[in-house]
């Protein structure tokens, strides 16, 4: 059923809901094609379980509502040739891609149905349109139909022409082909591999060079898009975040070059890399315009803004904005999407609910409201505190965040006994999974949560023991190129002035 959702709401979204089908569809029992159709375009259902027992009072699996959920998808699946694409909320890109491809295709019927020139004149128009919007693989597609129609009729010039379109378009394809295919290979060794950090930069380095070759060749619009994603992201994989916004002012200049080509999620999706990058340069003012700057581009909801409202919660943390991680935090977990949302990213913001209310309870910030009071009843602290994080390398850096907030809550309460546990898995978690070069401020701070474990959590000789590891955390917090870790909701250094603040009042027991 998911799929069928999603499959909806393309079509809803461009035509609207069909209000000339609710009458009939009352009529369940008559037409029970139009009720499921226009229950699936209402988004009435979540399962095909709910679906089924609705329509027909049966297990989905049974073959007459599978049969009339195939009727149901087929329909909707035509539709998307008849969709109102031309909207505001759509980009010039978008708007040419669609015209362009479901002519393509319409030409290509017309000529195999037998209306050849109908379809050659469509074919011949669409080829134009493709070439201006840089859509070469569909010029690719009209100058190979024109190439067969003119060799069919004996028109050689006409032939040879396109056979010369056909010929370049395959070039620039390969191109275009070979840019995706090296952006493609970084993002998924950058996403999933466990190769170190050092690996990245050579491979993305390597791609950068073969990609600035290409591009002088064959500057279409898709290899210049490939060009400036892996520049970018070759930058944040070296760390250099002045050099990451750098390259995403220069698409920004290529894309006010080309205005035909700046899509709202390309545009997103720069001022996205730009925030993050700003948020390690602890640059948050300049965070801040870009952070405002994703919210007017992306629809909420969709996964590219939840991906944004995880970095906007950390910008709002770390510049102390708590009252607006607040409503970024009430926004997301609120929303409808969230509870379909992956296991993973929902344990994300689990933990980003524990740091919210650890600058509650902590007296961090003192100042409280119904939404507050809400948030801070809603969270079990004490179900939090007894559960064991499952050590796994791809959950590196939520595991160590999660043991460092269970430290926290412990310390607050005066549960100094319960703490032991807590810095033992940190201890053999840092020496199993996290990495040198890439988790050098977890290491430190890691160091620094043990010190004040075997100083016996005493203020003054803790603040002494420490006091190498806290000018090292300080030094990489104030570095040229900025090195937050990963596994900080709220940065180290910040933490440990609450930690020493605490320890100089004294641990005494928590009362409720």
């Amino acid at each position: 059923m998911k799929f069928l959702n999603e499959l909806s709401r393309v079509v809803t979204r461009h035509n609207g809901k069909p209000a000339n089908l609710r009458t009939a569809a009352k009529r369940k029992g008559t037409n029970r094609f139009v009720y499921m159709l226009t229950s699936v375009l209402e988004a009435k259902y979540r399962t095909d379980a709910e679906a089924a027992a609705d329509i027909y009072g049966v297990e989905p699996t049974h073959p007459k509502y599978r049969k009339l959920k195939s009727r149901v998808k087929e329909h909707l699946v035509r539709s998307l040739f008849s969709l109102q694409i031309q909207s505001p909320r759509n980009s010039t890109v978008v708007v040419s891609f669609y015209n362009c491809i479901t002519n393509a295709t319409c030409a290509r019927i017309l000529v195999l149905l037998g209306a050849r020139n109908m379809g050659v004149a469509l074919a011949h128009k669409t080829l134009l349109k493709a070439q201006e919007a840089h859509l070469f693989d569909i010029v690719l597609q009209c100058a190979k139909l024109l190439r067969s129609h003119y060799s069919l009729v004996g028109l050689e010039k006409q032939f040879l022409q396109y056979n010369d379109i056909v010929m370049a378009m395959i070039r620039i394809q390969e191109a275009e082909l070979e840019s995706e295919r090296l952006l493609e290979h970084l993002m998924v060794k950058y996403a999933r591999s466990t190769s170190k950090k050092g690996e990245f930069e050579g491979l993305a380095a390597s791609s950068l060079t073969l990609l600035g070759q290409i591009k002088e060749q064959y500057p279409t619009y898709t290899v210049m898009m490939n060009y400036f994603r892996v520049k970018s992201l070759y930058y944040q994989i070296a760390r250099d975040f002045y050099a990451t916004i750098s390259a995403c002012e220069e698409a920004e200049e290529y894309y006010q070059k080309y205005p035909q080509f700046a899509t709202k999620q390309r545009l997103a999706e720069l001022a996205l890399v730009k925030m993050v990058a700003f948020l390690h340069l602890r640059d948050y003012a300049r965070g801040s315009q870009n952070a405002q700057r994703c919210l007017e581009l992306y629809t909420p909801g969709s996964n590219n803004w939840l991906a944004f409202m995880e970095y906007y919660f950390l910008l709002a943390l770390h510049s102390h904005n708590f009252k607006e991680a607040v409503g970024i935090f009430r926004d997301v977990s609120m929303h409808p999407r969230f509870q379909i949302i992956p296991e993973f990213k929902q344990e994300i913001w689990r933990v980003n609910e524990g740091y919210l209310n650890y600058i509650f309870e902590s007296g961090w910030e003192e100042t409280l409201s119904d939404e507050v009071d809400m948030l801070r009843k809603r969270f079990n602290v004490h179900k939090f505190l007894n559960e064991v994080p499952v050590f796994s390398k791809d959950k590196r850096g939520m595991n160590v965040s999660i043991l460092i907030l269970q430290i926290l809550f412990l310390l607050e309460r005066g549960q100094l006994d319960a703490i032991a546990s807590r810095t033992d898995a940190l201890r053999v978690y840092s020496s199993r999974y996290l990495r040198r070069d890439e988790n050098y401020r977890s290491e430190l701070f890691i160091r620094m949560l043990l010190t004040m474990e075997s100083k016996s959590f005493d203020y003054k000789k803790t603040l002494v023991a420490t006091q190498g590891y806290h000018t090292r955390l300080l030094a990489t917090a104030q570095g040229k190129h900025g090195s937050l870790d990963g596994t900080e909701v709220i940065p180290f250094e910040l933490l440990w002035d609450r930690i020493l603040l605490k320890l100089k009042k004294g641990v005494g027991m928590y009362i409720a």
